[in-house]
């Protein structure tokens, strides 16, 4: 949904690092990424690990300290609801609702915005048309891919 390709395997590590994001994967599992900086240094490390259906995900800079931490809850192999909170505190929180394999609404909540917003989504066969949210009759377009 994001827009943005993931880019091809590399058989072998590039020399040039910069802006570069190397996965690690434990048969299908990813189970650590380290990004890299614009000057192609080491930056942060993302580790994960899945315990009861949940998928934990921590982030740290090079120093080791915490940048934020995501779980993702999955039910038949279905992400149904997913959190993130930063080291300032933030957090955002999202339920989703699936129908014939397709996520048709979203229940946001987040520390900056108003709690239990839920959003639809509007599909054109298996694409993401567009996502909304009412606002007391009226609809809201967050997303339309035709914009």
């Amino acid at each position: 949904m994001s827009g943005v390709k993931p880019a091809e395997f590399l058989a072998h590590e590039p020399k040039n690092k910069k802006n570069v994001y190397k996965n690690y994967f434990l048969g299908n599992t990813l189970i650590r990424v380290e990004s890299f900086d614009r000057m192609g240094l080491l930056s942060e490390i993302e580790s994960t690990k899945t315990d009861s259906g949940i998928r934990y995900s921590i982030r740290k800079n090079n120093f080791g300290e915490v940048n934020w931490l995501k779980a993702v809850e999955f039910e038949k192999g279905l992400p149904i609801r997913a959190c993130r909170i930063d080291s300032d505190s933030e957090f955002w929180s999202y339920r989703y609702k699936w129908e014939n394999m397709k996520i048709v609404e979203i229940t946001t909540f987040s520390s900056n915005s108003i709690p239990g917003i839920r959003l639809f989504v509007d599909y054109s066969g298996d694409a993401v048309n567009s996502i909304f949210f009412d606002n007391k009759g009226s609809k809201i377009v967050i997303y339309n891919k035709n914009d």
